[in-house]
């Protein structure tokens, strides 16, 4: 479960938090994009790995 968690994208909530303390929150949305994406890749990855060694 861990595994699956770790390659999960960051929460959306980030992009709020950075807009309500006066943050960059666009930089903070291009970050959630990006994790989102890459999540695309990680979590098949992930989830083939740890078939593999037993843990799903």
């Amino acid at each position: 479960m861990l595994i699956i968690v770790n390659a999960a994208p960051i929460g959306s909530n980030i992009a709020v938090y950075a807009q309500r303390l006066g943050l960059d929150s666009s930089y903070a949305v291009q970050m959630v994009c990006l994790s989102t994406l890459l999540s695309l890749i990680t979590l098949p990855v992930m989830l083939s790995l740890a078939a593999a060694l037993g843990f799903a």
